[in-house]
């Protein structure tokens, strides 16, 4: 349960770390973006938050709510999910998440986010209207391994 958790925040900090950014290179505006999006979801902007993605991961985002129903939008999904992730940072708080590697090809990159102890996850990011934004929300969570239990 405890790496279940871990691996919840994991995916969750990963949206955190999405943000538009202003660095000189890639590499600079990619992290920015990652402390743009830990700022826009600390303070609950969920509009910050949509604002910085790419238009598919906007829509994915807005696809969660799988019980049909009117449109989603963004915004309205990631309430609960920024509700959830604030209440789980209260209860079992984590350093906040870095950038530890990026790699830029073109116009696409992948970012390395550290989690904690170990796990990472790889959030993908493209230019979209000249900036910068995740490319998807999610990322790629590795299985945890027995010493990254959730401290």
């Amino acid at each position: 349960m405890a790496v279940r958790r871990a691996s919840t925040l994991t995916v969750l900090a990963a949206v955190a770390c999405i943000a538009a950014g202003c660095g000189g290179s890639d590499e600079d505006r990619i992290r920015d973006v990652a402390d743009g999006v830990q700022a826009a979801l600390a303070e609950g902007d969920v509009d910050g938050v949509c604002s910085r993605l790419t238009t598919p991961a906007r829509a994915q985002v807005a696809s969660v709510a799988h019980g049909g129903g009117p449109a989603k939008t963004c915004a309205t999904e990631l309430v609960p999910i920024v509700r959830a992730m604030r209440r789980e940072a209260r209860a079992h708080p984590l350093p906040p998440p870095r950038v530890v590697r990026v790699s830029v090809d073109g116009d696409r990159a992948v970012a390395e986010l550290r989690i904690t102890r170990g796990i990472a996850t790889k959030v993908p990011f493209a230019v979209e209207d000249g900036e910068w934004r995740a490319d998807a929300v999610w990322g790629r969570v590795p299985a945890a391994r027995q010493e990254d239990k959730y401290p």
